[in-house]
């Protein structure tokens, strides 16, 4: 049987030992949407006379901490087991006799949890260093185009233009512009379009009278990126960087623009991220903002992830969700939204546009790249969910347990569908949905800040379906430049649309062991258990290594704990595991 010692400590009490009525429970419970367990106090602790007495010091002042301090030890080496925290306020008691409370507890994870949520600005130097993300590298050429004259009027079409008096761009053909503007044909995206009212007048007609009369031009941006290289053996011979991205098993290519190869000896290729406007000039490192964080979060805490290269200890997986990190995500950058929808603006985004609730960062974190956070000897490690998937622990498969299972799923989740902070995307970064075999009911994933369809956001015509509010996620590669760097935009930020996140990131710890993903019937390469056991009991000693993280074997097979009670007093651990 262990030996147990109980301490209280304020400011008004130097730590002094006590000897409270207690029954010896505490629980390790998961929570919700997270990886890690709540280490609580499961029973009251009951202080009487002297212990009373010294409690009391805080009568006054019902709302200042007091902690309490439980240490246990096998032989005569005593080490903390468990720290919590309560206030007078908290307690029941019976003056002069008694005093209970539930201390609560206090510990790195309750300091993590309490600072996500009171921590607002996730970047508060107005002197940083900015990172200028491009859409492409090489040259980007811009022309601007301004069409014929169209009409309307109140009478009726004159000039063949539906009556309708704000015409959509459609109503404009190629014919309708100068005969030496680009069509598109050259490498050139239409990515840009204003509506101009060049006359609005009222007219009076012999017969019909009054009426009004508009006329319309179209003023068009046509962009492109573009690298002119020498020709290789006479043949044009694209660029091997930006590498391009790979989409379903086919790579995205550089279209050859001009092969002047039997003249100049040179050819002309579109690059990665043609159809975007152009430089976004206020970005910030990722990676830089999250260790950032995490140190002003104040916990004592270093970030570790191998998953974004921070840090990286190299003890990740050998699987599709690392390999596509190693890929796509190691050079993020972040940029707030104003400053993409309005790049080219001179009232750039405030530093006050940078206040957030980190914990809706954490948030969106999970939501568009399953990452967790788990906390261990002072570091906070931010990984996949498949990085902590199936680390096997305490192995007890020689007891004899109950072997009943409740199979009655995962909430009945039918279908789950993913979402940006902004609904509004093109179609090619909307998300099928993730539909299971069994089940009823709907599960929405929505991101709170974050959005990513950033020729979408940028697209004046979408203006008002995008919020000023929030921020654009960006995948890069670095590509080197009159020694320096350049970060360049991934194939317009097809990485982090919602088809290539699932396929690639959400296989792991999905809700059923198969389903639809992208249309496709699959295994998926884990799922969270849900077949329920009954709860057991057996001996567990002070000197027994235990963690609730890992899964433990047992004879039905290897089982997560859902929940688990450990009496200090009995020397007993009391699971429950899902399978």
């Amino acid at each position: 049987m262990s030996n147990i010692k109980y301490y209280v400590e304020s400011t008004l009490i130097s730590k002094t030992e006590v000897t409270p009525i207690f029954n010896g429970a505490f629980s390790f419970e998961l929570e919700q949407d997270r990886l890690y367990y709540t280490h609580k106090c499961k029973g009251k602790l009951k202080f009487i006379d002297a212990d009373y007495e010294l409690i009391m010091q805080h009568k006054d002042d019902a709302c200042e901490d007091i902690s309490i301090i439980v240490e246990t030890s096998c032989a005569d080496n005593y080490e903390l087991y468990w720290r919590g925290k309560f206030k007078i306020f908290d307690t029941t008691r019976d003056d002069p006799k008694w005093l209970t409370v539930t201390p609560v507890k206090d510990g790195v994870y309750e300091c993590f949890e309490t600072a996500l949520k009171d921590k607002q600005n996730i970047y508060s130097d107005d002197s940083a260093d900015y990172v200028t993300v491009s859409a492409g590298h090489g040259t980007r050429d811009i022309i601007e185009c301004v069409s014929d004259t169209k009409a309307w009027s109140t009478i009726g079409s004159i000039t063949g233009l539906t009556s309708d008096p704000f015409p959509l761009e459609s109503a404009f053909t190629l014919p309708d512009y100068p005969t030496d503007c680009v069509n598109g044909e050259a490498g050139y995206y239409r990515r840009a379009t204003e509506l101009h009212i060049t006359l609005d007048e009222t007219r009076v007609h012999d017969i019909l009278g009054t009426y009004r009369y508009m006329e319309y031009v179209l003023l068009s941006r046509y962009v492109r990126w573009s690298v002119r290289l020498p020709c290789v053996g006479g043949v044009p011979t694209p660029p091997t960087y930006p590498s391009g991205l790979i989409i379903n098993g086919v790579q995205d290519v550089f279209p050859l623009l001009e092969d002047d190869c039997a003249g100049t000896g040179m050819a002309t290729f579109g690059t990665a991220g043609s159809s975007s406007v152009g430089d976004y000039t206020r970005g910030r490192l990722f990676g830089d903002i999250l260790t950032q964080v995490v140190t002003d979060l104040n916990c004592g805490l270093t970030l570790v992830s191998d998953f974004f290269n921070i840090n990286a200890d190299n003890t990740a997986p050998n699987n599709k969700a690392y390999i596509f990190a190693e890929e796509y995500l190691h050079n993020l950058t972040l940029h707030q939204k104003s400053d993409i929808k309005r790049k080219d603006s001179t009232s750039p985004s405030k530093v006050l546009a940078w206040d957030v609730e980190v914990s809706k960062l954490f948030g969106d974190l999970r939501k568009l790249f399953n990452v967790f956070p788990v906390i261990s000897d002072g570091t906070l490690r931010l990984e996949n969910y498949s990085y902590f998937d199936n680390m096997i622990g305490w192995d007890i498969s020689d007891k004899n347990i109950s072997t009943e299972i409740d199979s009655s799923g995962n909430g009945l989740i039918k279908t789950e569908n993913f979402y940006y902070a902004d609904e509004a995307c093109s179609a090619l970064f909307k998300a099928q949905e993730i539909k299971y075999n069994c089940g009823n009911d709907n599960k929405d994933t929505r991101c709170e800040i974050i959005s990513v369809d950033v020729a979408f956001i940028e697209n004046t015509n979408n203006e008002a379906e995008i919020n000023d509010t929030g921020f654009v996620l960006i995948s890069n590669k670095i590509r080197a430049v009159n020694n320096g760097s350049q970060y360049v935009m991934v194939s317009n930020n097809i990485p982090l649309r919602w088809s290539e996140l699932l396929e690639n990131l959400h296989v792991y710890g999905r809700l059923y062991k198969s389903g639809e993903l992208n249309g496709v019937q699959q295994d998926f390469e884990s799922w969270k258990p849900y077949e329920k056991a009954k709860a057991f009991t057996v001996d567990f000693c002070c000197d027994d290594v235990w963690s609730p993280e890992n899964l433990m074997r047992t004879k039905i097979g290897l089982g997560k704990v859902q929940e688990a009670e450990h009496n200090i007093y009995k020397n007993t651990l009391k699971p429950k595991l899902l399978y």
